[in-house]
């Protein structure tokens, strides 16, 4: 038995009938990253918010300087933030 080479655009069925290429798989789970990542900043945002007593674009801006100050990504150092309830030495 020979191995079929793997069509580099193979379809899977979706729920609809419709069919999903493994590119529109991979639009969709970066999609999905995306907006993870979106949602973990909005809740650092307002975890500084509350206590500091700062505005949503004064958090937003502490949060960026911070990070990119300590060379570190925003969505990780968001996680953190989040994790220890707005705390910035993180």
């Amino acid at each position: 038995m020979s191995a079929q080479p793997k069509d580099q655009h193979a379809t899977t069925p979706t729920a609809r009938g419709g069919e999903m290429t493994e590119l529109s798989r991979a639009d969709s789970a970066q999609r999905y990253e995306a907006l993870d990542s979106r949602i973990v900043i909005e809740q650092a945002k307002n975890a500084v918010c509350t206590r500091h007593g700062t505005t949503a674009d004064v958090a937003f801006a502490m949060l960026c300087g911070l990070a990119r100050s300590q060379r570190r990504d925003l969505y990780e150092y968001a996680r953190k933030v989040v994790a220890n309830h707005g705390r910035l030495d993180t």
